[in-house]
């Protein structure tokens, strides 16, 4: 299954363990910058998987209205952790958001407008980006 978003060429393979029935690997390439994702999972529960996985809109575009320290308001309300993605800048920050505020994981953003990513979103890593997290 090959699927083609702005430039990048996403393929996605799948395969089962002959040890163990239940089990089935995943494996997401990108084609353009040679990376990939592993992911195990049980076999009757890929296709619900992969369902969410094309179907769910990775990327949220945010506009960062102040920036305090390591805390940060938004324009728009979201709730749950992920990555803030500056793509003129190939960056990502680790971000924490609670409705229309959050926490960074640096205070020093490049920009004011940015693309919020889930967490369990497998896309970053398939992106040549330089990532700065919580430690």
């Amino acid at each position: 299954m090959v699927r083609r978003e702005s430039n990048k060429q996403l393929h996605i393979v799948m395969y089962r363990s002959k040890l163990v029935q239940n089990r089935c690997l995943i494996v997401i390439k990108n084609l353009k910058n040679d990376k990939n994702v592993f992911k195990v999972i049980p076999c009757s529960k890929i296709k619900i998987y992969l369902a969410n996985l094309l179907r769910q809109k990775n990327f949220i575009k945010i506009k960062l209205l102040s920036l305090e320290g390591n805390y940060v308001k938004i324009n728009t309300a979201i709730k749950g952790s992920g990555w803030l993605y500056f793509p003129t800048h190939k960056k990502a920050v680790g971000v924490v958001f609670y409705g229309r505020q959050g926490v960074v994981a640096s205070p020093a953003l490049p920009s004011r407008e940015a693309y919020y990513i889930p967490l369990q979103s497998p896309i970053l890593s398939l992106i040549d980006v330089q990532v700065i997290d919580f430690y």
